[in-house]
């Protein structure tokens, strides 16, 4: 009776385990909403004083399939004035064969509002507007088995801004800045 039962308790094991159903394949991508937070900074000389530009973007895209996102893109650049950008925003991802990173290509076309007039001593600025934006960059998307994956991409920027002044001998001077910067960001991706 004691080597049945000792047979039985070791079989025990053996046939639960025999029995666990495996885990189907891990994807790094899902059909579905998905977010790119990223944090980083626009770099180079331009017509403003910064070197060094703070910029807080979001993407919010709709993933049809492993190689392609489209959706809208948002977010707020700190140059000589707080500009907010919004427009629509394609993605094309390469994933690699781990299922685990995966390389991409993103770019992002439209518009931007100024959320503070520009100021410039001893001139009256009486209108600042917004202007186009472009954005083209690559990078690298990392992704455990969890939802929430790491990115870094770098790429560039052109932004352009619209303002008018007032001039005691004309009544008004349309004038445009224009930014043209390398970005290096870091993110979420959810």
């Amino acid at each position: 009776m004691k080597l049945r039962a000792t047979i039985l308790l070791i079989l025990i094991p053996l046939l639960v385990y025999t029995q666990q159903t495996k885990e189907p394949a891990f994807h790094i991508w899902d059909k579905g909403y998905c977010n790119f937070t990223s944090f980083g900074y626009l770099i180079g000389s331009g017509q403003d004083e910064k070197t060094f530009v703070p910029s807080l973007q979001m993407e919010h895209n709709y993933r049809f399939n492993k190689n392609f996102a489209f959706g809208l893109y948002t977010g707020a650049d700190c140059l000589d004035i707080t500009v907010a950008t919004i427009g629509p925003h394609l993605k094309i991802f390469f994933p690699h064969s781990n299922n685990k990173t995966s390389l991409f290509i993103g770019s992002a076309i439209g518009g931007s509002l100024v959320l503070k007039d520009k100021k410039i001593e001893h001139v009256e600025i009486t209108d600042t507007g917004g202007g186009r934006f472009a954005n083209i960059e690559i990078g690298i998307s990392i992704r455990d088995k969890s939802k929430i994956g790491f990115f870094v991409a770098s790429g560039y920027r052109h932004q352009q801004i619209s303002y008018t002044l007032k001039d005691s001998r004309v009544n008004s001077i349309n004038k445009a800045i224009t930014y043209n910067r390398f970005v290096l960001k870091f993110g979420i991706r959810i």
